[in-house]
């Protein structure tokens, strides 16, 4: 098991506020594997708040 979502939701949480976590379940059959494949059926997606008055930009490089 990792933790390395909740790692980076601490160093994160140094810049911006941590709302909360929605957990995203995989549909699919199993084979042993999981739904999603490599032993996994769900994934985490970590939800902060920018409070700065700091713009981030947005432009994709």
């Amino acid at each position: 098991m990792t933790t390395l979502a909740w790692d980076i939701a601490k160093t994160l949480s140094k810049i911006y506020s941590f709302e909360g976590e929605i957990i995203i379940g995989w549909e699919g059959i199993d084979q042993g594997q999981g739904t999603y494949g490599y032993g996994y059926d769900h994934s985490y997606c970590l939800v902060f708040r920018n409070d700065s008055k700091v713009k981030i930009n947005k432009k994709m490089y």
